[in-house]
């Protein structure tokens, strides 16, 4: 996956870390929508609202803090949502 432009390069804040170094890989907000099949404003509300576990951290060179979402955290919050089987349409 390239890393988007955006005022000055930067690279990729999430990397796949090996099991073996206990890090956890956290996720941008695009990449975890791509993944969850959210939206980054859903995903951006559901953080504000204390429904998601999330990480900010102050970015050099971006006037903003980005958002990380730890892996765990996403299938935590996705394991809640889960409806049971006797679901009918």
């Amino acid at each position: 996956m390239q890393a988007k432009q955006n005022k000055g390069s930067y690279r990729r804040v999430s990397k796949e870390l090996s099991n073996a170094s206990g890090v956890e890989r956290h996720l941008r907000l695009a990449e975890a929508a791509a993944v969850t099949g959210l939206s980054r404003s859903t995903l951006w509300r559901l953080c504000q609202d204390g429904a998601i576990r999330h990480v900010r951290i102050a970015a050099r060179g971006l006037e903003r803090t980005l958002i990380l979402l730890p892996e765990s955290s996403l299938r935590a919050f996705l394991r809640a949502q889960e409806c049971g089987g006797d679901a009918t349409l």
